[in-house]
This record gives structure tokens, C-alpha cells and sequence, in this order.
């Protein structure tokens, strides 16, 4: 669900306000000042990632040699980020160095795709890089925690950088096929914001990294007087990049929205008699309950115009007990608002589960017959779910279907054997339907 933002200020609010926990991160950079201004040429990006409340541990150059002391302290922080004013070489100088980096537990964000590439860190099969100018992107996983109150744009369009800093160019991933990871912001053939989970190697021959990884693609391309890594983020880069540091440090993006909500989103079979929870957001004092079969409705739904969706309003405990049954097989859609005492408002992510049918399709039955049944054509078509859509229909390929000829001495038969006693609610049967229907005769007739 994406929601309008009204004002700039709104978002500048988001980027600006501290966060309920000083992360210590780790900030790996070199000396660089390209422009010979007398300023780190990747300052303005650490001064922003500071005026989120975070603390930053800073040691230009500190980090090209690792060693046991080194890594326990990689290993300690609660982020690390690698700028872009770094020289990829150095940090990737034999197959020893880069496992070295591989084996950090700590979740790290790495702003310069050169080290991402094959001949460096090994993150993509790929040694390409490309350049590109304040390219428009598409993102790929507009649910994604890190676009969290962030408005996109027609068809999940996004401008993160700056194609004005500087002469404009940031440097890009040039490929999508990215082994075990997930490209989550593209343009064209580049990949923009990239994620590898811990655990798997980043591709087949790669190593495999001990803590979360993400390449978020910003900070200029050095090129004359214009700096290698000046912050270019624009104000909607600069609020994913904040999302981006949180949801790696694995914080709440937004701590005051409630969440786990029970039944989980999108649950299937639930009881009809099922009771809502949830967890309730931090300093909340009061929440409202919207409940309805609508999802347009219950994301639209308010106090001023609750439209009948509005069950409970003002309550302080995170649990609803429903007033009636719901109805078999219905999905219905629901949404938590959070108050604080202050005024502060968390509109809730709207969830949905749908519930159990009237009735269950039975498994695990076998089908036989004393017909010589063609082959895959055979009895177990008709219990199988072959050729059936959503909406009980049924396809006309014939090997989605039953078809066998008659013994000639004894009545035909069909059985099925259930693994247990049930109580039958409906049988359906379909007839054998195909071009040849007009000359083999219908396959059920007066049973």
C-alpha cells in the first residue's frame, strides 16, 4: 500500500528524527578529497547518517589490512558501511583478505559496486560497471521494508540520486543476475540496491557471508574536479537509505506501527471464531480496530468517515474478540491505528487472512479400476485435481482426464480408497470432454 505524502515536511520529519537506538557503526573510508577543498570528499554522507542519531566509527584507511584485532571489532558494530571513497583494490588484494570480509558477522551496506564485482569481494559474477547519470529506477519490491512511508512514483518509479552533483554519475552494478541475492531497485540492466542473506554463497565458486549484505549504489563517480563519493541522495534516496540502515540492523523502521499480527498476513483456514492480535507500537496509548471484506475500504476507512469498518476505537489492549462468526472461505482485511499520548498517529499496514471453507477437498485418495485405462489416462485423473481451475472448471485435454475401456465379461467399475472415514459434504463429477466427444459418446450416462 503506498500512501501520498503531503508535504515535503513530512518526509524531511522522518529523515531527521532521532532513533530510538544510537547504532554504532562502523564507517570504512579512505582519505580522499579530489576537489582539494580542504573536505573529505564522502563527508556529507557521514554527517547524515549521524543526524539520524547514530554513532560513527570512522578511521580513514583504517581497514585496507585486516587482521584478528580488526575483525572482532568489524565484528562488535552494529553496522557496517562501506563509502564509496574507497579504493576497491585494496581491500581485496587475494583470495585470503576477501574470505576475511566474508566472515564478518555484521550486517553491512556497501555504497561502491566496484567491490561488489567478480575481480574484488566476489558479490557478482560480473566485472561490469556502469556510470550512468541520474538515471530514473524501478523498484522491483515496492513492499520492501526499506520504502517504508517513502512515495513512489507511476509504476513504482524512483529518482535515490542526484544526477546534478557534481558531473552526475553514480556508478552502477551492470547486471541483474545476482546468484543468491535480490536485485530490489533497478534501471535498465543495472542493478541499483541489491540484498545477499547470510549464509548462502553469493553465487557458484563465491564465498559465502556470515552476516546479511546489501549494495545500495550511491556517492559520485569521480571524474575531473568532481569528488569519488560526494553524497548524492535525494530526498527520497536520503529516506531509503535510512530505512535501508535500519532494516539491516534488523530495528523496526517505523517502531510506533503495530505489527505481528496474529492471524499472520495473508493466513489461510482460519478458524471462524478467531480472535485478533498483535503486537502494539512503542509509547502507544490508545489503537483503533478497522475490520471489513474490502481492502480499498479498510485502507481508506478513518474516524471521520470509519464507513462501518471502524469496530473498536480507542483501545488500549492489542486484541479483539470478533462479535459474530465469519463466513466460511471469506477473506477479510484488517487494520490497527496507533495514538500517542501526544497526538502522534501510526496508520497500521493493512492484513489479511481468509477463512476456512465449508469444506475440505479430500487427499491421499486411491483410485482403481477393472477398465484398461490408456495410458496417462488413468484412474487416479479423476481425484488428483488434474485440468481443474479456480473456479471448478474443467480443462478439455484428454490427459487431464479418465479414459478406459470395458471388460467384456463383468460390470465396469471405478473404486476409492480413503485412508480414513469422512463425512462427505458434495461430490463433483465433470463428463469426459473432448474434440472427439461426438464420436467416443458421453463419458458418464446414466450412472
Amino acid at each position: 500500500m503506498q500512501r501520498q505524502i503531503v508535504l515535503l515536511m513530512v518526509l524531511l520529519g522522518l529523515l531527521l528524527c532521532p532513533v530510538s537506538h544510537a547504532a554504532n557503526i562502523i564507517w570504512v573510508s579512505q582519505a580522499y578529497d579530489t576537489d582539494v577543498d580542504g573536505v573529505q570528499d564522502d563527508l556529507e554522507a557521514e554527517d547524515f547518517v549521524r543526524s539520524l542519531g547514530h554513532e560513527l566509527d570512522v578511521q580513514r584507511g583504517n581497514w585496507t589490512a585486516l587482521d584478528a584485532t580488526k575483525i572482532a571489532a568489524l565484528n562488535a558494530a552494529d553496522l557496517i558501511i562501506v563509502s564509496r571513497s574507497t579504493d576497491s583494490a585494496q581491500y581485496a588484494t587475494d583470495a585470503a583478505e576477501v574470505g576475511q570480509w566474508d566472515s564478518v558477522t555484521t550486517p553491512m551496506i556497501n555504497m561502491t559496486s566496484y567491490l561488489a564485482r567478480n575481480s574484488r569481494w566476489l558479490w557478482a559474477n560480473t566485472t561490469t560497471v556502469n556510470n550512468l547519470v541520474g538515471p530514473t529506477m524501478d523498484v522491483l519490491l515496492p513492499e520492501h521494508p526499506i520504502f517504508t512511508g517513502v512515495d513512489l512514483g507511476a509504476n513504482n518509479t524512483v529518482q535515490l540520486v542526484d544526477g546534478t552533483t557534481g558531473v552526475g554519475q553514480t556508478s552502477f552494478l551492470g547486471m541483474l543476475d545476482v546468484g543468491s541475492g535480490t536485485v530490489i531497485v533497478s534501471t535498465g540492466t543495472n542493478a541499483c540496491i541489491v540484498e545477499w542473506p547470510a549464509g548462502e554463497a553469493f553465487y557458484s565458486g563465491a564465498g559465502t557471508p556470515a552476516g546479511n549484505r546489501m549494495l545500495f549504489c550511491m556517492g559520485t563517480q569521480e571524474s575531473g574536479a568532481t569528488p569519488q563519493g560526494k553524497f548524492n541522495l535525494t530526498e527520497t534516496g536520503k529516506a531509503v537509505f535510512a530505512n535501508a540502515i535500519l532494516y539491516m540492523m534488523g530495528e523496526d523502521i517505523e517502531p510506533g506501527r503495530a505489527s505481528s499480527p496474529n492471524p499472520e498476513d495473508g493466513a489461510m483456514d482460519v478458524p471462524r471464531d478467531v480472535v485478533l492480535g498483535w503486537k502494539a507500537g512503542e509509547n502507544v496509548a490508545t489503537q483503533d480496530v478497522y475490520f471489513g471484506t474490502s481492502l480499498d475500504d479498510v485502507t481508506a476507512a478513518s474516524p471521520a468517515n470509519p464507513m462501518g469498518l471502524l469496530v473498536s476505537q480507542g483501545q488500549a489492549g492489542a486484541g479483539y474478540v470478533l462479535a459474530d462468526l465469519l463466513d466460511f472461505n471469506q477473506t477479510y482485511y484488517w487494520r490497527i491505528d496507533g495514538f500517542e499520548a501526544g497526538g502522534t498517529t501510526y496508520t497500521g499496514n493493512v492484513w489479511s487472512f481468509t477463512t476456512e471453507p465449508m469444506a475440505y477437498a479430500i487427499e491421499n485418495i486411491i483410485a482403481t479400476t477393472n477398465g484398461d485405462s490408456d495410458e496417462g489416462s488413468g484412474p487416479e485423473k479423476t481425484v488428483d485435481g488434474s485440468g481443474l481451475n479456480d473456479a471448478d472448471g474443467h480443462s478439455v485435454e484428454a490427459g487431464d482426464m479418465w479414459l478406459a475401456y470395458a471388460p467384456e465379461d463383468e460390470p465396469f467399475w471405478i473404486q476409492y480408497e480413503f485412508d480414513k472415514v469422512y463425512k462427505l459434504y458434495e461430490l463433483l463429477v465433470w463428463n469426459y470432454n473432448v474434440m472427439f466427444e461426438s464420436v467416443l459418446g458421453f463419458g458418464v450416462k446414466d450412472v
